[in-house]
């Protein structure tokens, strides 16, 4: 079997910001429970996701990664989606600080042993589209432009990651603007499932190929 491993924040820890103290929604409507129980003979699916996380860039947070994808291995398949709450606690929301932590992230993944040695494929999505509407304050907020997941685009390729671009999804937010909305959570283990689905199909390729090198290596030695 095997493991795809999801880090995020509140969207991924299935927060529902109409609940109390918290909340989360039911395991029926969180999107990795749901690829669990669709997915649960192929892959184990590990959330990580943390109410209010942003992107580690301090020492601590970086050495905590460390350790998450230490215990988390082997990983398969790496997603990550972080940054809307940098962006949202920043006074003036400011896109290359954000893609700067973000690359700062990435390096560290790449140079995690576990990762390096399982050849991890890395993923990294752009979160969903904060909408603040037209208030003259949030709406420096609002990501409906799409200049911070193009800023993700050119990101995943200049780290060679693969993108997925949550914020093309038109997935339905909570009142808020920026929490997924039950119909969200499902909309997104679909996307999530299509993407797991061609990552098997890749994943099983690329072992088999690698099989048959090892093979024709031993009869050539022969």
């Amino acid at each position: 079997m095997r493991r795809a491993v999801v880090i995020g924040d509140s969207n991924t820890y299935g927060f529902d910001p109409a609940g109390a103290f918290g909340g989360r929604f039911p395991e029926t409507v969180r999107f990795i429970k749901v690829l669990e129980r669709r997915l649960c003979e192929e892959w184990e699916i590990v959330g990580l996701g943390l109410n209010g996380r942003e992107i580690p860039h301090t020492a601590a947070e970086l050495e905590s990664l460390d350790r998450t994808l230490e215990e988390s291995s082997p990983i398969d398949v790496l997603y990550v989606m972080l940054g809307t709450n940098d962006y949202l606690n920043m006074f003036d929301p400011d896109i290359p600080q954000v893609i700067a932590r973000l690359k700062g992230m990435m390096e560290r993944v790449e140079a995690s042993e576990s990762i390096r040695h399982y050849h991890t494929a890395l993923v990294l999505i752009a979160p969903a589209q904060v909408m603040t509407g037209a208030d003259e304050y949030y709406a420096k907020y609002d990501t409906r432009d799409g200049r911070l997941s193009r800023a993700y685009q050119r990101l995943a390729e200049e780290r060679r990651w693969i993108f997925l671009d949550a914020a093309s999804w038109n997935l339905p937010l909570a009142y808020d603007g920026v929490h997924f909305s039950e119909r969200a959570h499902l909309l997104f283990a679909d996307r999530l499932e299509e993407h797991l689905n061609r990552m098997k199909f890749q994943l099983d390729w690329e072992e088999e190929e690698a099989r048959k090198r090892e093979m024709e290596a031993e009869g050539e030695a022969e």
